[in-house]
């Protein structure tokens, strides 16, 4: 056979066998199309379309300039259809690239979006709150872009374990505290995406003091004690401190202090004589203070002329043998005091008695500071104040077995006290007057 003859046949064959075996080619008017699904943040995935589909594609993820620049770097190992957003692409730009039967194709740059988050959340100003103040949420936040914060403020416990409550509409980030919050924590909650975070929460929350009354207990005679009682609010609780004023009678003319007079009580002087006397009261705490004036007294009474008196007493010297026996030293009772106008003021009421006496002390009439009372020796305060005239008091100094004292008492109005003097006998009850010694 000649070889072009041979060459024919080779040529022959050939068409043949590409005739038999079937075309998979994509038609001539098919172009690859590759398109990014997913959103590009941190943490999520990507997913690369391409059509028509080829399931022999090869593909490519690029990392591109975050300015649409052109400029493309591939991401190392970022070959499948797939890929997870990283750290490293923020601030970036992403596009895959895809490369099948049908060509090869880039889709759009999709700019990449940090996950929002809030890092942390602070009050200010960083003090103690002060009912009134206006507080100031600040959160740090993540993302791009920058995340849309809401807020929730709270009421919370002053002690451990902390326990907030919602403050209802307390949702801006800036807050003003009130009254509800004194004594009470403040916390505020900023949230940007599914879960909260808390700031620390403040200190107690102080209120300002407030003094809320200012009254004066007692008579305003002179040698009377008065006393001034005042209440205040605050937290923390405010401290109270006092000063005594004189005013005049004429309400035209200021008062004036009373040295010394820094107590919540005071005795009338004989300088306060025909003027009234007001109390001031002052509240503190480390929120700030705050001061009241009760409202005045009536015009202290003048003394009556020559109104000064005290009286001891009969003193009987005890023998030496005597049968019965006399308390030795034989119980002295002493009172004394000023006359004024409707009664006397008792400056002094004393018993003195041997060790082991009892003294019983009873009182009639309206005015008694008490009733009846068991007492020791001493002196009886309660009844160191002002009396009206027509008080009755009885004293009985005792000690078993021995001869003891009976004193009756009875204010007068304008006049010295009347006194009687009287013995008591071991065992009897009705006052006697005095066995000689």
């Amino acid at each position: 056979m000649s070889r072009s003859r041979a060459a024919g046949m080779l040529v022959v064959l050939a068409t043949a066998l590409t005739l038999a075996i079937p075309q998979t080619a994509a038609p001539d008017d098919a172009k690859l199309l590759v398109e990014m699904d997913g959103d590009a943040v941190v943490g999520e995935t990507l997913t690369a379309i391409v059509e028509p589909e080829d399931p022999d594609a090869v593909f490519q993820w690029l990392r591109c300039d975050a300015q649409g620049k052109p400029d493309c770097d591939k991401i190392a190992g970022a070959t499948e259809d797939s890929y997870v957003v990283t750290d490293n692409d923020v601030s970036h730009r992403l596009a895959v690239r895809a490369k099948g039967a049908a060509g090869s194709d880039r889709s759009e740059l999709t700019a990449v979006e940090e996950e929002a988050s809030i890092t942390s959340v602070t009050i200010s100003p960083d003090q103690v709150p002060v009912v009134g103040d206006r507080l100031t949420a600040d959160a740090t936040t993540s993302g791009d872009p920058t995340p849309t914060v809401s807020y929730q403020w709270w009421r919370c416990s002053a002690g451990e374990p902390l326990t907030c409550n919602e403050i209802e509409g307390a949702t801006a980030s800036t807050y003003e505290v009130v009254a509800a919050d004194a004594g009470r924590r403040l916390a505020v909650s900023a949230e940007a995406g599914a879960v909260p975070v808390w700031s620390s929460p403040t200190a107690p929350v102080q209120a300002p003091p407030k003094v809320t009354s200012v009254a004066i207990a007692g008579q305003a005679v002179i040698g009377g004690t008065l006393t001034a009682q005042a209440t205040a609010t605050g937290s923390p609780a405010p401290s109270l401190g006092y000063a005594w004023l004189r005013c005049p009678a004429d309400p035209a003319s200021p008062c004036q202090p009373i040295a010394g007079a820094t107590t919540a009580s005071y005795v009338v002087a004989p300088a306060d004589a025909a003027q009234t006397l007001v109390a001031s009261a002052t509240a503190t705490n480390p929120a700030g203070t705050d001061t009241a004036r009760s409202a005045p007294t009536a015009a202290v009474p003048e003394p009556v002329t020559g109104g000064a008196f005290e009286q001891l007493g009969a003193v009987l010297a005890a023998p030496s043998v005597s049968r019965p026996l006399y308390l030795r030293p034989f119980p002295v009772v002493r009172i004394r005091g000023l006359l004024v106008d409707g009664g006397a003021e008792v400056t002094l009421l004393r018993v003195t008695a041997p060790r082991g006496s009892s003294v019983r002390v009873r009182c009639r009439r309206s005015g008694c500071p008490l009733r009846r009372r068991t007492l020791g020796v001493g002196r009886i305060r309660a009844f160191e104040r002002f009396l009206p005239a027509g008080v009755r008091i009885t004293l009985r100094v005792t000690k078993p077995g021995f001869i003891g004292k009976h004193v009756r008492i009875l204010i007068r109005d304008g006049r010295p006290p009347a006194r009687r003097d009287s013995c008591l006998l071991p065992g009897r009850k009705r006052a006697v007057t005095c066995p000689r010694p």
